[in-house]
């Protein structure tokens, strides 16, 4: 599973039509600042990130050093966080880019008091086969197929 909108991805792979999750971006901070809802927004800010991430394509626009963007980089979603508590004392506009998924799973267990988040980008998440594959296309076909059966039978929410 994938994004659609991977630059590796185009015409190297068939990307299938069903929806498969959606990934829901979200900008965190502590207390009461402004809310990030577009990218220029992260000017002249300081935000914090997972390594390795690509964030929609937000990653380029982070550190094109243009934008004036402090950003800091973590390994982990825990230190994340664990970083945002830190630099939101310091730092007045602080910010975290993580997806929902992983955040929510860590907040539920974490103590973390204050934050405020809000949803930036949703992107949706589809199956990708390689063309190399022999029938390719009828195998992601299959896999739809039997993805929405799954759907309909109440197996997959």
């Amino acid at each position: 599973i994938g994004l659609s909108t991977l630059p590796q991805f185009k015409d190297k792979t068939y990307v299938g039509e069903a929806v498969v999750e959606k990934l829901i971006l979200r900008a965190y901070t502590m207390g009461k600042k402004e809310p990030i809802l577009k990218q220029e927004d992260l000017l002249k800010k300081t935000v914090l990130l997972l390594r390795g991430y690509s964030y929609g394509g937000w990653i380029n626009f982070i550190k094109d050093p243009i934008n004036q963007i402090n950003f800091i980089e973590f390994d982990s979603h825990e230190e994340a966080f664990k970083g945002l508590k830190l630099f939101s004392k310091g730092k007045k506009d602080c910010y975290l880019l993580n997806y929902k998924h992983p955040s929510d799973i860590l907040l539920k267990t974490q103590n973390f008091h204050g934050i405020q988040f809000s949803d930036i980008s949703s992107l949706n998440i589809h199956f990708v086969v390689t063309r190399q594959m022999h029938g390719a296309k009828t195998v992601l076909d299959k896999i739809e197929t039997a993805f929405l059966k799954l759907q309909e039978d109440g197996v997959l929410k």
